[in-house]
């Protein structure tokens, strides 16, 4: 599969700019969420900014607005990460992936995600191993190990799925 760059919406577009009326509506919605959930106005207008970002990477994809699932959220971050934009300068996470998980959850809150989505990809051995052992001695839910499986594919991406070839001077 070739690689695609996301492409910045140019500043100042407006909030329509070029979407089609589902898609705007979704959006303003979001908005309204946001709102309802108790978000202040400064960080409403940062999240509708930068869902500029996610909704571009979406058609880029062909990712329709009913397959927007945390699963489309993940591959988004994959693509950040593989272009080498995943962290801003200060080596925090751009904003645009906590954007694309907050839409993905308004939109299943709203009802706007089919429920027939695309299952995830399997996860490596050494992570769902991890899982059944965090889930069985430590009583660890699944919203926990959701947290750390971010962290864990990254540090499988560095360092691999062979544990006997791990080194600390490495």
């Amino acid at each position: 599969m070739a690689k695609r760059e996301v492409r910045r919406a140019p500043e100042g577009a407006g909030a329509d700019h070029g979407r089609p009326q589902e898609e705007t509506q979704h959006v303003e919605g979001f908005g309204r969420w946001l709102e309802g959930k108790g978000y202040s106005p400064d960080t409403r207008k940062c999240h509708l900014y930068h869902l500029r970002h996610f909704l571009e990477w979406a058609r880029v994809e062909h990712v329709p607005l009913t397959e927007m699932d945390p699963a489309a959220a993940d591959r988004f971050y994959l693509c950040l990460k593989e272009q080498g934009t995943l962290r801003t300068e200060r080596e925090r996470l751009a904003p645009s992936v906590s954007t694309a998980r907050r839409f993905v959850e308004y939109l299943s809150a709203a009802g706007a995600v089919s429920e027939q989505t695309p299952a995830a990809a399997p996860l490596p051995k050494i992570l769902s191993d991890f899982d059944e052992w965090m889930r069985e001695h430590r009583g660890v839910r699944e919203s926990t190990l959701v947290l750390y499986r971010r962290v864990l594919l990254d540090l499988i991406d560095a360092v691999g799925q062979e544990p006997e070839k791990y080194h600390a001077r490495e």
